[in-house]
């Protein structure tokens, strides 16, 4: 006979909150123009001095922690981790404009959602509410968003120490018939 137990389930609170400070475009200096992007916080397992999960949502609306992918979870609760998770540009609530006009979504880049992720965690750093000077950041995603992790860890070495990008598609292909395969 085989004997299975089921895991515990992980108990936490998550925390939804805004950060009403972003920039909607990190490359005009003469564009002060802000908009709110959506994050949430799991501080249950954080023991001061702990490192800082940041999970990063892609391209849909963002639960906050996905219940479907807890094992980052697990491990900031063995690590004694704050574990913080944003949500992209355009998703979800946090929308740039009131309306996707072709000229609002030239906003919606790659490039600015990695600024996006650099100027959060130095706001959070010092007005996030959590005392965070010399903790060690780690990104964390998966598909795209696992590529946006690895290559913040590429552009920012001085934000974060680490990158987990699972399934992450860092070097893209044009054309790639055997995707299909």
């Amino acid at each position: 006979a085989v004997h299975s137990e089921e895991e515990p389930k992980l108990q936490f609170n998550q925390v939804q909150k805004w950060f009403d400070s972003q920039l909607i475009d990190h490359f005009n200096p003469q564009d002060s123009r802000l908009y709110s992007q959506r994050y949430w916080v799991v501080s249950d397992y954080y023991k001061q001095g702990g490192p800082v999960f940041l999970y990063i949502c892609g391209e849909y609306t963002c639960p906050g922690v996905n219940q479907e992918r807890l094992y980052p979870v697990q491990l900031a609760q063995k690590y004694g981790a704050l574990f913080v998770v944003l949500e992209h540009r355009y998703y979800g609530l946090s929308q740039p404009f009131g309306d996707l006009k072709t000229a609002n979504l030239a906003y919606l880049t790659v490039e600015q959602a990695l600024e996006d992720l650099a100027y959060f965690i130095q706001w959070f750093k010092t007005q996030g509410g959590y005392g965070l000077t010399d903790n060690k950041w780690i990104t964390i995603g998966g598909s795209y968003p696992g590529a946006m992790s690895a290559w913040f860890r590429y552009k920012y070495p001085h934000l974060t120490v680490g990158a987990w990008a699972s399934s992450a598609v860092v070097d893209a292909i044009l054309d790639f018939p055997d995707f299909d395969n």
